[in-house]
């Protein structure tokens, strides 16, 4: 990946990578597969300006890499090998590391911010956005899941509910 800005321009080239990274994506079972569309669309509305992980690299690196012919491509190969375990132990681990950053709550305390890598949060959004279905008909109405519509709402009226029982 750290010559993913200097992409292939070369057909035969950008070809040949995408062979491979089917082979590898093809021999995972069970593992959902990530959506070229789903990881364009996520880097469109990635903000540019938001603060960089460990890397340095921010928002506006990545959406400029995904410009680049296959970059796109590139970066969706990226996040399914990601989300499906085909890391390392090691590459896993440098791409798990987050800068923590102090922010001050006003009371003389602190509370800590990560900030994690770009890639990792592109490749955690669209894996999100392809399992979130069946992830949410798998445990509601039991748990409250990613991205289920009022579902702090939901859990705090419970609890009321469950305290004026107890009255």
């Amino acid at each position: 990946l750290k010559d993913l800005a200097a992409m292939p321009n070369d057909s035969t080239e950008r070809a040949h990578i995408s062979d491979a990274c089917r082979t590898i994506w093809g021999s995972r079972p069970n593992v959902p597969t990530i959506k070229h569309a789903t990881v364009k669309r996520k880097l469109r509305v990635l903000k540019r300006s938001a603060e960089p992980g460990p890397s340095s690299w921010r928002n506006g690196f990545l959406q400029a890499v995904s410009e680049r012919p296959d970059g796109t491509a590139s970066i969706t190969a990226w996040c399914r090998m990601y989300t499906s375990g085909m890391l390392g132990q090691d590459e896993a681990t440098l791409w798990a590391s987050v800068c923590l950053v102090p922010l001050g709550k006003g009371n003389g305390k602190i509370r800590p911010i990560a900030l994690g890598e770009v890639l990792t949060k592109v490749a955690q959004a669209t894996l999100i956005d392809t399992i979130e279905g069946k992830l949410r008909n798998t445990l509601e109405p039991r748990q409250c899941s990613v991205r289920t519509p009022g579902g702090a709402e939901m859990v705090a009226n419970t609890l009321r509910g469950w305290m004026r029982q107890d009255e």
